[in-house]
């Protein structure tokens, strides 16, 4: 796994976790920072000064992401969002990052209801691969029933492509380039360690194979013991015929 998000829906009623976060915020609009460590039953977690459409509050743990609305949770609505990025995807991993989070808001006097897989990224990497000499973007050589492809170019080179969109496609790229580009250091760091690399490595090329699934195609796969991928069980149980 390399993202996976979640639609939850939380009963908030039995926690203070909201009028929290708001005391937390108000203390980084009044420094004005975008946020501030938030030690609500845990040291690990910031408060963020603004959340999101529908979700106005938002608390981190490192690439993890929860935010909050104060709807009911017997409404259609989710209560919380949870969103679980690239590297706690990998270590220590998108099941365990969930498991950490569950204990969090029970801890605080949350109870989850239920909840269903919104989006999961599928990712394999190949080390040492140059990704311009693939010819992979030259999309006449494939077969594919998508409408949709994209070739991607990072100034003037290729550095990646791109089959489907929105609700299930599949990306192939200069995982290395994308790294630079976002001038994302500590993350290089993260994933040159995950690949055996000297931690200071921006040479060795590295090529990305990448599958996105959001819930309207997941509720579309079908195996003899599932009619739908809805929960984390669901996923865990199909991961394998997601590849």
């Amino acid at each position: 796994l390399d993202t996976l998000h979640l639609s939850v829906y939380a009963d908030l009623s039995g926690s203070n976790i909201l009028e929290e976060i708001e005391k937390a915020r108000d203390v980084a609009r009044e420094f004005e920072q975008d946020s501030v460590p938030f030690t609500y039953f845990s040291s690990q977690w910031n408060v963020h000064r603004s959340g999101r459409r529908f979700f106005t509050y938002h608390i981190s743990m490192a690439d993890t992401h929860v935010y909050f609305n104060n709807r009911s949770v017997h409404g259609n609505f989710p209560t919380c969002l949870i969103e679980i990025g690239s590297m706690s995807s990998h270590l220590p991993g998108a099941f365990e990052v969930y498991n950490q989070v569950y204990k969090y808001l029970k801890s605080c006097g949350i109870e989850i209801k239920r909840h269903h897989v919104t989006r999961v990224d599928l990712s394999t990497d190949f080390v040492n691969v140059d990704f311009k000499k693939l010819d992979l973007h030259n999309m006449e050589r494939w077969i594919s029933r998508a409408v949709s492809s994209s070739v991607h170019f990072t100034g003037r080179s290729v550095s990646g492509m791109s089959i489907g969109k929105g609700n299930l496609m599949c990306r192939i790229y200069d995982k290395r380039t994308e790294l630079k580009v976002k001038q994302a250091t500590a993350k290089e760091d993260f994933f040159n360690r995950q690949w055996g690399l000297n931690s200071l490595d921006q040479r060795t090329p590295v090529v990305r194979v990448e599958f996105q699934y959001r819930r309207e195609a997941l509720t579309e796969f079908k195996t003899d013991e599932l009619q739908r991928i809805e929960t984390l069980d669901d996923l865990k149980k199909s991961l394998d015929g997601l590849w």
